[in-house]
């Protein structure tokens, strides 16, 4: 009996203990993805009193990108610019889209030519 509650606690500490890593991982990966976006938004010349409605999600279904959305004064109605971080190493990825024109159009804050 001893043996059997000991291998069962251990199972749980071992359990326990990669969830609390998974979380680690995981919030190194969300604070990483925040920064490298913002710096992106920034050097983009997007003025921070411009941005509005903006949305932070971690697509954890599908690709596993954190995705930024945000809405800029002065754009077109409808305009979404979307920025994805797709892991470390890896560029930021702008994407604007509307519903009405899709994602090919301009954009008053175009992409960074050195990403």
């Amino acid at each position: 009996m001893k043996k059997r509650s000991t291998v069962i606690i251990s199972v749980i500490v071992f359990l326990i203990a990669l969830a609390i890593g998974a979380v680690i991982v995981h919030l190194n990966s969300k604070n990483q993805a925040e920064q490298k976006i913002d710096t992106y938004v920034l050097e983009q010349g997007i003025p921070l009193d411009q941005i509005h409605e903006i949305s932070y999600v971690w697509d954890w279904k599908f690709s596993g990108d954190y995705i930024k959305r945000i809405e800029v004064e002065g754009e077109k109605e409808g305009v979404v610019y979307q920025y994805f971080y797709t892991g470390k190493g890896q560029p930021v990825l702008f994407r604007p889209y509307s519903k009405e024109e899709g994602t090919e159009f301009e954009v008053k804050y175009p992409p960074k030519d050195d990403n």
